[in-house]
């Protein structure tokens, strides 16, 4: 899922740590020590796909079954849809708890707009972040490219705390690996109607 879906288990003992202990940083010249205190970071991630089959149905398994995810995305192990009494164009959901390789996820899912066979479907991920990152956002942009061709633009927002600007780059090369590896599990899935072979090996790891 991208953003969903995107860094490791507990987001790593060793980042854990980092976090837990650094809450400034110094610079030693030779004759004074001048404290830097860390501001928040925002980070964008931008990945574009092709898919061969129409923007519908990129549409229809992407955006209108995303809380079925689990279908194809290696990272995601069950999901749930959290009721709220909202219905979003043409998505019977606008909140979906995902339990996946990373923990446990929240998505809380703010705007879809059907753009011709496609179009745009923006969430935030309201619980389960990391706590050096404060808030993510993404947004997905499905277009048509052809009769059976379609393009897949995600485009993920991430706000640090101050902390977590010292490990910024760290973060935001996980999130982009988590989302590559989601979009090339689609893929394979609507390219060949089978989940790839790293999602077959997560089931069999994971039941």
């Amino acid at each position: 899922m991208g953003t969903a879906s995107s860094i490791g288990p507990a987001w790593s003992t060793d980042l854990a740590l980092t976090a837990a202990t650094i809450d400034r940083c110094y610079v030693d010249t030779e004759s004074t020590r001048t404290l830097i205190q860390p501001r928040e970071a925002e980070m964008e991630v931008h990945l574009t796909q092709a898919f061969p089959v129409s923007a519908s149905r990129l549409w229809d398994v992407a955006v209108t079954r995303y809380a079925d995810s689990e279908v194809w995305d290696r990272s995601v192990h069950s999901s749930s849809i959290v009721p709220d009494g909202t219905q979003i164009d043409g998505v019977e959901h606008s909140r979906i708890a995902f339990d996946t390789s990373f923990g446990h996820l929240t998505v809380q899912i703010l705007d879809v707009q059907r753009e011709g066979e496609g179009g745009v479907m923006v969430y935030t991920i309201a619980k389960g972040l990391p706590s050096v990152i404060r808030e993510g956002s993404s947004t997905w942009t499905i277009t048509s490219d052809g009769p059976d061709r379609s393009m897949l633009t995600v485009d993920v927002v991430l706000t640090t705390t101050p902390i977590g600007t010292l490990v910024s780059p760290v973060m935001k090369a996980m999130f982009r690996r988590g989302d590559k590896q989601m979009i090339t599990d689609l893929h394979a899935y609507l390219a060949t109607g089978e989940p790839s072979e790293a999602k077959r090996q997560a089931v069999a790891k994971h039941g």
